[in-house]
């Protein structure tokens, strides 16, 4: 299907392995997993420092899925903390436009704004296998962000792609070089505003629910307010991570594939591949790729994906565009009966850590 490329170096560990977007994360999660912390717990903790190195992908106002299997119980479970429509969303609030003035609305502008379930999905995964106390998860992120750290090629990417952050004064003064008037460039060191901090400090001493029924949330829904949203106090006390079983798929190695259900399909995809292809986990997630979803209404691909394949979904009708960008994302693990081999996806320029 695709010429075949070498990016990355698959790691292989005897006892454990985490995988992160960025190095400063990585070594967060096998802090926190050297203290004798769960599995969940080193995740929460990873999730707190993306929030932070990787603001462009994720942050307190986003939410997530997350798969956990115990193996004590031999069973698995998801957690969907994804995003919620406000209570007072309609169905044509957006009156179905897809003008460039419609789009600034519904894409970037007040009325996107879903309820986060990310904090309060994170809160129930710790309460529920968490091991150790909340406020050691977030210490090292709260240390990244009152001692800054080094902006990555990713975060600069993100940045560059959107330049109306320049109008927030919170970000311009973290990320922008008013003296150049630009961006600052990868490499540099930057620190967060005093006032995300703070709410990081305030996460730690108070708990997860802060955000949704607490303090927090009432400067949040200030916040949200002067801005145009319609999320409310209500929206944000009602709003549950649901916790239930996920997705079994029998594999013909006798192993089970657990996965969330849809919309989650990045490690669908990567199965999909070994399956069908008989790639591992390196081939499958480093060769090139295609992708489609809903809007963009095109089918982009990578360089290397076969011209004869591009030509023939051309054919069929399909707009096809090369990315420019690293487009989609996905990063595995496996675990055999000797080990567990782990692949960062080299597009998101992250890193694998591990303890033999």
């Amino acid at each position: 299907m695709c010429t075949n490329v070498q990016h990355t170096q698959i790691y292989n560990y005897f006892f454990l392995s985490s995988k992160v977007n960025n190095n400063n994360n990585n070594f967060s999660c096998r802090e926190i997993l050297i203290k004798n912390g769960s599995a969940v717990d080193a995740a929460v903790a990873a999730m707190f420092c993306n929030g932070l190195l990787n603001h462009q992908s994720m942050g307190l106002g986003g939410g997530f899925f997350m798969t956990v299997y115990l193996k004590d119980e031999e069973k698995a479970y998801t957690v969907n903390a994804r995003e919620t429509a406000p209570g007072a969303a309609t169905v044509d609030m957006f009156n179905g436009s897809w003008d460039k003035a419609a789009k600034a609305t519904w894409s970037s502008g007040p009325l996107s704004i879903g309820v986060p379930g990310e904090l309060r999905g994170m809160w129930a995964a710790h309460k529920r296998w968490g091991k150790l106390p909340w406020e050691t998860l977030v210490a090292p992120s709260l240390d990244l962000c009152r001692n800054g750290f080094a902006m990555s090629k990713v975060m600069y990417d993100g940045l560059e792609s959107a330049p109306y952050i320049k109008n927030d004064p919170h970000l311009r003064k973290m990320y922008f070089n008013t003296a150049k008037g630009q961006f600052h460039k990868p490499g540099t060191m930057v620190k967060p505003s005093e006032a995300l901090c703070n709410t990081y400090q305030r996460i730690a001493e108070n708990g997860g629910d802060d955000l949704y029924n607490g303090t927090l949330a009432a400067d949040f829904l200030d916040d949200l307010e002067r801005v145009g949203s319609i999320i409310t106090a209500e929206d944000l006390r009602q709003y549950e991570a649901k916790i239930t079983e996920p997705i079994a798929v029998p594999l013909s190695n006798g192993d089970t594939f657990y996965s969330p259900p849809p919309p989650s399909s990045g490690a669908i995809l990567v199965t999909i591949r070994k399956l069908w292809f008989d790639q591992s986990i390196k081939e499958a997630v480093d060769e090139a790729r295609i992708h489609h979803q809903i809007t963009p209404m095109h089918v982009e691909y990578e360089f290397g994906v076969i011209e004869d394949i591009v030509k023939g979904l051309r054919a069929k009708g399909h707009g096809m565009v090369r990315y420019r960008s690293r487009g989609s994302i996905i990063c595995a693990l496996y675990r055999n009966r000797t080990a567990i081999y782990a692949n960062a996806d080299f597009r998101k320029g992250g890193d694998v850590a591990g303890m033999d």
